[in-house]
């Protein structure tokens, strides 16, 4: 497949070699559309951020060996540009804070203003409201349960009424600080990764 036109190009500040080519090479397979670093506070300790096309193509991108390699030093999220979209939608804060243009390494000419026209400031705040409390809202319910079942003497549902409602703020979880989650992981390997 032909490389695309490249809208903006700044693999420089990646400052590794390994995984700047195995970025371009991404690029000219055209599977994917953009990359983001976003900065930490700590040197050395960013996070990578990358859009393919489609879900296929992240899966593809997430078990490849250079990436998991590359997950161990810093931390690499992989999503399709109709997730990504989604979190906007949503209001998901994470998608707010790190797909910023000033973040941005990568981009394919045809996606130069991938999320450029998502609004901020009361708009944001709006869809960031109905985010919490979509969460809250379900978390309520499931405490609520939990007392009702407790209240009942059944431990078993009171027991597996807590799972689920740590299972439900993992998620949450998984989605503000990974950018992703991944519920066919066990619980074991989401809290340790």
């Amino acid at each position: 497949m032909m490389m695309e036109t490249l809208a903006h190009s700044n693999f420089a500040v990646l400052q590794n070699e390994v995984l700047i080519n195995r970025l371009k090479q991404a690029a000219r397979d055209g599977s994917l559309l953009a990359g983001y670093r976003v900065p930490n506070g700590i040197p050395g300790s960013e996070r990578l951020l990358l859009i393919t096309e489609t879900e296929a193509a992240a899966e593809t991108l997430r078990t490849a060996k250079w990436v998991l390699k590359t997950a161990d030093h810093s931390p690499v999220s992989i999503s399709s540009l109709h997730r990504a979209e989604r979190f906007f939608e949503v209001g998901n804060p994470f998608a707010y804070c790190y797909y910023r243009p000033s973040f941005l390494v990568w981009c394919q000419e045809r996606f130069a203003g991938l999320f450029s026209n998502y609004a901020g400031g009361k708009a944001f705040k709006k869809k960031f409201s109905s985010f919490k409390e979509s969460y809250y809202h379900d978390h309520n319910i499931l405490l609520s349960e939990a007392r009702r079942f407790y209240n009942l003497n059944s431990p078993i549902s009171t027991y597996l009424t807590y799972i689920t409602i740590f299972e439900h703020d993992l998620l949450y979880l998984e989605q503000l600080y990974a950018g992703d989650f991944y519920p066919d992981e066990s619980l074991h390997t989401r809290i340790t990764t």
